[in-house]
Order: C-alpha cells, then sequence, then structure tokens
C-alpha cells in the first residue's frame, strides 16, 4: 500500500507545507513538500502515529527523538518540536499504535526480534 499524505488542514498549508525548486537542468520550476513535513510524513510509518494533532504533537516529536536516538545512522534530529507544531493536522493513512505496543515493536525491529 502505498503512502497517503494530507496536509489541507494544517495551518496555511500552502505557504508552510510546500518549497518551490527549479531542475538546473531544464529550469523548470516545481513544488515539493518542505523537509520537515516530508520527514514527519514518511517518519509517521516509525512511529505509529498517523495523524499530528493539537493533543499528540510533542508524543510525535518524542518518538521520532526516541527513534533517532535509537538509530545508528544519523544523531542528527532532522525536525524540532517547533517544526512539529507547526505540522498540526498533517494526516496519513498510517494506523495509528499505541505508545506501549508502539515502543516494543520499534525496540524489536532495532535488536532484530
Amino acid at each position: 500500500m502505498s503512502l497517503s499524505v494530507d496536509v489541507k488542514k494544517v495551518y496555511d498549508w500552502e505557504n508552510y507545507c510546500y518549497v518551490n525548486v527549479k531542475n538546473i537542468s531544464t529550469g523548470e520550476q516545481y513544488s515539493e513538500y518542505n523537509p520537515a513535513t516530508k520527514y514527519l510524513a514518511w517518519g509517521s510509518m516509525a512511529i505509529g502515529i498517523g495523524e499530528i494533532t493539537q493533543i499528540n504533537y510533542k508524543d510525535v516529536y518524542l518518538r521520532h527523538l526516541f527513534m533517532n536516538k535509537l538509530s545508528t545512522i544519523s544523531n542528527v534530529m532532522p525536525v524540532t518540536l517547533d517544526d512539529v507544531r507547526k505540522n498540526i493536522g498533517l494526516k496519513t493513512n498510517v494506523a495509528s499504535e499505541t505508545k506501549v505496543n508502539g515502543s516494543i515493536e520499534y525496540l524489536n525491529l532495532c535488536i532484530g526480534n
């Protein structure tokens, strides 16, 4: 199943969630997701939260921080709490996991079980 991303409920989504990019070889301009929005959308699969809300945005940040700290790839956190707050309303088709189930599932992936 492909990842579906909906940003229309993010405040000022047209200006915040997208950036204009210019193709160097063709000169064509196009829009793509802001790096924070892109990271949060794709990362929703890893943290088990499919929608960022006013109630859960701090939990979304903490799950990304937890995942990042366990990662052997990088220790640089690519988003801030403010980035997550600005993406309140971002919704994907990822099923939400409880805190306990999500943490156990991620730990099992990290240790190879």
